[in-house]
C-alpha cells in the first residue's frame, strides 16, 4: 500500500465489557480504544456492492491499513470525524502480514 493514499485517522476500538455470569450482559456493548492509525478509506464501487449482495453481507464501506496483529470483525473502527464502522469482513492483502482490508457497514447511531 502506498502511504500518501492512507491520509485518514481511524480508531480500532475493542469491545470492552465483559459478558454476565451466564455469558450474556444486561449492559450495552461498550467499546474502549485500541490504536489511532492511518488508513485509506473509501466508499465501496456498485460493483463491489453488488458482489457482497450476492454473498448477502451488507457493506458500504472498504478501508486499508497496516497490518494490525489482533484485529477481527469483533472490533469497530471510529472516523475523525465521528462515523463508526462495524467490520463485516476482514482479510489479510495477499495473504501476508502487511496489510488488512476491512468490509465495513456505516452504523448510525454508534
Amino acid at each position: 500500500m502506498r502511504a500518501g493514499r492512507m491520509r485518514h485517522r481511524v480508531k480500532i476500538q475493542a469491545p470492552s465489557n465483559a459478558a454476565g455470569a451466564f455469558g450474556g450482559s444486561s449492559r450495552p456493548v461498550t467499546y474502549a480504544d485500541v490504536q489511532t492509525v492511518w488508513a485509506d478509506v473509501r466508499p465501496m464501487t456498485a460493483k463491489e456492492v453488488e458482489r457482497a449482495a450476492a454473498l448477502e453481507v451488507r457493506a458500504s464501506v472498504i478501508v486499508s491499513m497496516r497490518y494490525f496483529a489482533g484485529l477481527t470483525e469483533a472490533h469497530r473502527l471510529e472516523l475523525a470525524d465521528g462515523r463508526i464502522l462495524s467490520i463485516v469482513g476482514l482479510r489479510k492483502f495477499r495473504e501476508i502480514e502487511w496489510e488488512h482490508e476491512a468490509t465495513c457497514l456505516e452504523v448510525r447511531n454508534g
